[in-house]
């Protein structure tokens, strides 16, 4: 692997949590699809920021159909979501869990907040 793939793997994952406040699922998980597939075997995690967020979906946070479509592709490749709750637990807990609730993902609590 070269710089330049790693870069561009790291260009494109900002990429993709940039284009999250405006996509749809389907989307969404197509570009992390994307992001994923510039450079295979690099990857060894994918960063929920709930902050990115819409704020028309803070009631749900990460478990709206955005994320549970990028769950979904998080759990085919064989990814861990790593949350960061740097503004707090509580209000996540209840995203946090329906995305434990799966079973097919591991999900990593990487910023306590």
């Amino acid at each position: 692997m070269t710089d330049s793939t790693v870069a561009t793997a790291f260009e494109a994952a900002q990429d993709a949590g940039r284009l999250r406040q405006t996509l749809d699922a389907k989307a969404a998980a197509e570009a992390l699809r994307a992001a994923c597939a510039t450079a295979p075997g690099l990857w060894t995690g994918v960063r929920f920021n709930p902050y990115l967020w819409p704020v028309k979906s803070r009631d749900t946070w990460l478990a709206d159909d955005v994320g549970m479509r990028l769950a979904d592709v998080c759990a085919e490749l064989k990814l861990p979501i790593g949350v960061m709750a740097i503004g707090g637990l509580p209000p996540l807990v209840p995203s946090i869990e329906a995305l434990c609730d799966r079973g097919d993902v591991d999900v990593v609590i990487d910023h306590w907040g």
